[in-house]
């Protein structure tokens, strides 16, 4: 009897360290695919990451060869391809490929303004009048105080820095977030000499004309791209002789570039400042890229 429990025992024994050791295999098991899964979804996404990458290398370079191609010398764009602009107004160039691109000279150009000038532009973006005045003298007085040390001088390669540049100078006058977004997006250093109205930014507009002219540009725009006789139609106006800057209606020929790649889950940013020099069958030059 003694020997038939001896054996019960053990049986039991032996029964209870086999399920232990099914069920660390069976934990091992379920880590391992954990584990292997991770795995696949890493390698998946840095894959993606690769694709998201390449697609926007790509786009960079048939963006600079189609802008080196087109005649910048003309009242508009002539040879740019249907639905582009460059006016900041985003276009899917291909499936999970968005750009935008915009003409330096439609831009708002600070450093060669002054502080009454700052004022109507920082108005005409919305800008509240009381902020627009305190703003306007801070930056009248940071371009006067780094006018010595060539921060600001649209003849050093300094501009080059040209967007980060001013992203700090105007975080630094105390200026609300949202706001400086807007001032970075319609301001530039470049040595702009002129001021294009065909490519000026939407959000810019109210510099050169009243609400409703806004308006129906912009609507325009939507309809699609619009010559210097159409805008002369919308507008009502030849001469520009009272703006605060010279008007031409052509490129400068230094635009301002954002692609926007997108694979799946993984999206891939990227600025560029693009110089075609001359205007005429020019070569282009890219004057720095960035990750943003």
């Amino acid at each position: 009897m003694t020997g038939e429990m001896m054996i019960s025992k053990q049986k039991g024994i032996a029964l209870l360290q086999a399920l232990l050791i099914t069920l660390l295999i069976t934990v091992m098991a379920i880590g391992f695919s954990y584990n292997a899964r991770d795995q696949v979804e890493i390698a998946k996404g840095f894959s993606e990451r690769i694709e998201a990458d390449l697609k926007l290398d790509s786009a960079k370079s048939e963006i600079m060869y189609l802008l080196s191609v087109s005649d910048m010398s003309s009242s508009r764009a002539i040879g740019l391809p249907k639905g582009w602009n460059l006016y900041s107004q985003p276009f899917k160039l291909r499936d999970g490929i968005t750009v935008e691109i915009q003409d330096v000279a439609g831009l708002y150009p600070v450093n060669l303004m002054g502080e009454a000038s700052h004022r109507r532009w920082l108005s005409a973006i919305g800008m509240s009048d009381e902020l627009a005045r305190d703003v306007a003298e801070k930056i009248n007085k940071l371009q006067y105080k780094s006018s010595k040390s060539t921060e600001w001088d649209s003849g050093t390669d300094k501009i080059k820095r040209n967007l980060l540049f001013l992203q700090h100078e105007y975080s630094s006058l105390g200026v609300p977030p949202k706001m400086i977004s807007k001032m970075v997006a319609t301001s530039t250093i470049y040595p702009t000499t002129f001021m294009n109205p065909l490519t000026i930014p939407n959000d810019l507009l109210p510099i050169m004309y009243d609400v409703n002219v806004v308006n129906a540009i912009i609507e325009q725009r939507l309809v699609g791209p619009m010559s210097r006789t159409l805008l002369t139609e919308l507008t009502g106006r030849q001469d520009y002789d009272s703006f605060l800057l010279n008007v031409q209606m052509s490129p400068i020929g230094i635009f301002r570039v954002d692609i926007r790649t997108k694979v799946n889950q993984i999206e891939v940013n990227r600025s560029l400042d693009i110089m075609l020099q001359p205007r005429s069958k020019p070569y282009t030059m890219l004057l720095q890229e960035r990750n943003i």
